[in-house]
């Protein structure tokens, strides 16, 4: 019975957590790339800078 809530703890932390994460946590604003980076991503051939994964793995 005591793991048990000992588990119940965790959940809800992780839960509570998790809200604090996505409500306060978030950046509205966009994510800033310098052109030094643009480049030499684009060097690799990176092509997108909205979103941090590339068309080459999805």
């Amino acid at each position: 019975m005591e793991k048990r809530i000992v588990e119940f703890i965790f959940v809800g932390g992780v839960a509570i957590g998790g809200m604090i994460a996505s409500f306060v946590l978030t950046n509205p604003n966009p994510i800033v790339v310098a052109e030094s980076t643009k480049e030499a991503l684009s060097a690799n051939n990176v092509k997108r800078f909205r979103t941090f994964i590339t068309n080459r793995y999805f």
